[in-house]
C-alpha cells in the first residue's frame, strides 16, 4: 500500500511539476506572442506614420513648387512682354516720338521711373551717329512700359532693357512703403556693362527667352533674371529682363509652416539649394 501511495505522489508530483511548467511555459509564450505582436503593430504604426508625413511633405513640395514655378512663369511672362514691345517700337519708330531720359548720378534716385545708363564710351559712340542716335531715342518709349510693369512688383525687382549699342533703360520698383531706390556705385562710376551680365549671355546665345540660375547681381545679392532677347528685322537688337533678388522670393517658401526647427527650401535644375526659408546659414546639408 505504502509503495502504492509513494508511486502514486511520485505520479501527482511529476504530473504537477510538468503542468507547472507547462503553465510557466505557456505563460512565456503568450508574452512573447504579446510582445511580438506589439512590436509588429508599433512597426506597421510606425510605417504608417512615416507614410503619412512623406505623403504630406511630398503634398507641401508640390504645393510650393507650383506657386514658384508660377511666380516665375509671370515674371517671365512681364520679361516676354517688355521684349514684344520692343520689337513694335524698333519696328515702326515713326510712331513714336522721339525721347531723351535722364542718368542719374546720385545714390538714391525716385524709384518707379525710367532712366537710362551708359556703358563707358558708350553715350560718346551713339550720340555721334545719328542712326543709333535715334534709335536709342526711340528705345526710350519703352520706359512707360517699365514703369508700369514695376508697379506690379512689391519687393525690389528691376525691369529694363539693354541694348548692343551699349546702354540700358530701365526701372526700379520699391518696397516697404519706400519713395528712393538705389542706384550702385558700379553704375555710377561706369563700371556695369550689360552685355557681359549673365542673363544677357544666356538670352542672346539662346535666342529664345530663358531664367538664368542664381547669380551675385553687382549690388552684391544673389538674384535670378528671366530674359528674353528682341531683334529688329531679324537682326539681334539686345535683352529684356526682370531681375528678381531672392529675398523677394523667399516668400514662396514660407507661405506654409512645416512646424518649429524644419526649413523649407527649393532646389534648382542642378540640385543645388536656390531658395530657403532660414536665411542664416545652417551649415552642410
Amino acid at each position: 500500500m505504502r509503495l502504492l501511495l509513494l508511486a502514486g505522489l511520485l505520479s501527482f508530483l511529476a504530473l504537477s511539476t510538468v503542468s507547472i511548467v507547462s503553465l510557466y511555459q505557456s505563460r512565456d509564450d503568450a508574452l512573447n506572442s504579446g510582445s511580438a505582436m506589439s512590436e509588429a503593430v508599433s512597426a506597421a504604426f510606425e510605417e504608417y506614420a512615416v507614410g503619412e508625413a512623406k505623403d504630406q511633405l511630398l503634398a507641401v513640395a508640390h504645393y510650393k513648387a507650383l506657386h514658384a514655378e508660377k511666380d516665375v512663369f509671370d515674371i517671365l511672362e512681364d520679361a516676354e512682354n517688355v521684349a514684344g514691345m520692343m520689337t513694335k517700337i524698333l519696328a515702326s519708330p515713326e510712331t513714336h516720338t522721339p525721347r531723351m531720359l535722364s542718368t542719374p548720378t546720385e545714390p538714391l534716385i525716385p524709384g518707379l521711373k525710367a532712366y537710362i545708363y551708359f556703358d563707358r564710351g558708350a553715350r560718346e559712340v551713339v550720340m555721334a551717329d545719328p542712326d543709333k542716335r535715334k534709335t536709342m531715342m526711340t528705345a526710350a518709349n519703352i520706359g512707360n512700359t517699365l514703369e508700369i510693369i514695376a508697379r506690379h512688383y512689391e519687393y525690389n525687382t528691376s525691369c529694363y532693357v539693354a541694348l548692343e549699342d551699349g546702354y540700358l533703360i530701365w526701372t526700379d520698383s520699391l518696397s516697404d512703403g519706400k519713395t528712393l531706390a538705389e542706384f550702385p556705385e558700379a553704375y555710377r562710376d561706369n563700371q556695369y556693362v550689360s552685355s557681359v551680365r549673365p542673363w544677357y549671355i544666356k538670352a542672346k546665345a539662346a535666342g529664345k527667352p530663358v531664367v538664368t540660375d542664381v547669380y551675385m547681381a553687382i549690388e552684391g545679392e544673389s538674384e535670378i533674371t528671366c530674359a528674353v532677347p528682341f531683334y529688329r528685322n531679324g537682326q539681334f537688337m539686345g535683352v529684356a529682363g526682370v531681375s528678381t533678388p531672392l529675398n523677394a522670393l523667399y516668400r514662396l517658401v514660407q507661405e506654409q509652416d512645416l512646424g518649429e526647427g524644419n526649413i523649407n527650401f527649393v532646389l534648382d535644375d542642378k540640385g543645388c539649394v536656390a531658395i530657403m526659408s532660414q536665411q542664416e546659414p545652417v551649415g552642410a546639408i
